[in-house]
């Protein structure tokens, strides 16, 4: 009760400050799937991506956050709040996507980035293949998102900041994903399920890497 009270306070704190500041733009609300859960992909250079997907299109995604974000003071206290997921990138092991597993089959909804960390330069942009292990185990669509203007946000705030204007964060929520349509399309079976085990690891990059390319697209 308390944690949920917590978490509702900090959404209409949260929301405050960003409209005060920020002028977001979310498009295509509609897209998000009704009455069941999904994988949220979405781009990442920013801080600020995790609180404005959860403040603006789901207060109950669970992302996947790396370790040391729950060792930092305050930081810690909001990661354990919206039950992230930890994870440690420079020795990534099972239990990271078992969990995330465990809960997107407890009708949970799973954020991930799908390029395992902030980037700031595109030419170095490159999609990891957790996305397509919790899709294969999970059969749950994948919402690819796009935010836009949170790159280089801080120099652009400030300079509108100076005009009273608020700086644009846009949101953009693209056609969800299923898994079978890709493997239709790509492996030519009818299911994922029939796709041969030794084809699992082109598979899981090849989904990745086609995942990322309709977040930007």
């Amino acid at each position: 009760m308390l944690k949920n009270l917590l978490k509702k306070l900090f959404i209409k704190l949260a929301k405050l400050l960003f409209n005060l500041f920020f002028k977001i733009n979310v498009v295509r609300l509609d897209r998000l799937p009704k009455g069941s859960n999904y994988i949220i992909c979405a781009n990442h250079s920013s801080y600020l991506d995790p609180p404005l997907l959860i403040i603006y299109l789901n207060n109950e995604i669970n992302f996947i956050a790396k370790k040391e974000l729950f060792r930092v003071f305050f930081i810690n206290f909001f990661v354990r709040l919206y039950d992230c997921i930890s994870v440690d990138r420079d020795n990534p092991n099972p239990i990271t996507l078992k969990e995330a597993i465990k809960r997107l089959n407890s009708n949970k909804i799973v954020g991930i980035f799908p390029e395992g960390t902030r980037v700031k330069d595109l030419t170095r942009s490159k999609a990891y293949p957790g996305v397509s292990v919790l899709a294969y185990y999970t059969n749950k669509l994948i919402v690819p998102v796009k935010i836009e203007g949170n790159l280089n946000w801080k120099s652009e705030f400030l300079k509108n900041l100076f005009k009273l204007k608020k700086h644009n964060i846009n949101i953009i929520i693209k056609e969800p994903i299923n898994i079978n349509e890709f493997v239709k399309l790509k492996y030519n079976f009818d299911s994922i399920n029939k796709l041969p085990k030794e084809k699992l690891k082109d598979f899981f990059q090849d989904f990745a890497d086609f995942i990322l390319i309709k977040i930007y697209e």
